[in-house]
This record gives C-alpha cells, sequence and structure tokens, in this order.
C-alpha cells in the first residue's frame, strides 16, 4: 500500500504493520501447547518429558523422519 513500516519491537514505534497475534479464530488467547501439542497429544510415537533438553535431533530415511 506503499505505507513505511517500522519494527513494532524498536523504542519507538511510528509507522503501520501487521502485528504478529497468538489468538485463535474466536479471539482468545493460543498457546504452543493448544496450537502443536494437544492435537498430537495422542500419538503413539511421540513421547514428552517434561524438565528436559534436547541436544541433537536425528532425521533418517527418504521423508527425513526424527
Amino acid at each position: 500500500m506503499g505505507i513505511p513500516t517500522k519494527d513494532l519491537n524498536a523504542d519507538f514505534i511510528e509507522g503501520c504493520s501487521l502485528n504478529p497475534t497468538t489468538q485463535d479464530g474466536n479471539g482468545r488467547r493460543h498457546d504452543t501447547y493448544h496450537a502443536f501439542i494437544l492435537p498430537i497429544i495422542n500419538r503413539t510415537n511421540l513421547n514428552i518429558r517434561k524438565f528436559s533438553q534436547v541436544s541433537k535431533i536425528v532425521f533418517e530415511g527418504p521423508d527425513n523422519r526424527a
């Protein structure tokens, strides 16, 4: 549209931009758990561990599965 955009995270905000949001279609907050984990929580090949740190992810096969 020809309107300059600025970094909305900068100290001086002037201009216009689309603001990234974490909302669902109803305007409610949509966090990582509800967006990504909950839909696949019952997969047999998914193992979720609390307080863990990943040091390496190995992708194998023709379709690069981890």
